[in-house]
């Protein structure tokens, strides 16, 4: 580190470097970690998913059993609840 602030700020002292001037120095044109940080950051906005909250997987299962067919049902076998809760400390559950 002390190599690079005396090759791109002149001084090694940490304390007496300005960020914005060690920022600039450190995004330069011919840094490849800075080629790859700009990259990611295109790339990342480009395929940026929105993130799927616990009440929307909640409502596709229940209208993805809801628009079953009748006859792909089985009434003697599934659950009662689609969600059940276990606490860690539990051991075991009966369902």
């Amino acid at each position: 580190m002390k190599t690079f602030l005396r090759e791109t700020v002149q001084t090694d002292k940490i304390d007496q470097v300005n960020l914005e001037d060690l920022k600039e120095a450190m995004m330069g044109a011919d840094n490849p970690m800075a080629t790859r940080i700009k990259y990611r950051k295109q790339v990342g906005m480009a395929n940026k998913q929105k993130p799927i909250t616990k009440g929307q997987v909640v409502k596709f299962e229940l209208l993805s059993a809801a628009s079953m067919e009748d006859k792909v049902k089985n009434d003697s076998f599934g659950f009662s609840c689609l969600h059940y809760s276990v606490s860690e400390g539990s051991g075991s559950i009966c369902i």
